[in-house]
């Protein structure tokens, strides 16, 4: 289970993304696109060109 902070940021990525990236390719894309860290504990959320599905990454520092 998840707890999230009261303080949590979230990012949203504008554009599309392909959803079938995993976890290196959409920290990579934090990193350059957002220019931000992606293991700072914000929620990173991605859609793809329809907008009727999501991926959120977020790393919890337990790996």
């Amino acid at each position: 289970m998840l707890s999230f902070l009261s303080n949590l940021q979230v990012d949203l990525a504008a554009g599309q993304t392909d959803l079938r990236k995993s976890f290196d390719p959409l920290a990579g894309v934090v990193r350059s696109s957002l220019q931000l860290d992606p293991l700072s504990g914000h929620l990173f959320v991605f859609s793809h060109q329809r907008r009727h599905r999501v991926k959120i990454l977020f790393w919890d520092k337990s790996g």
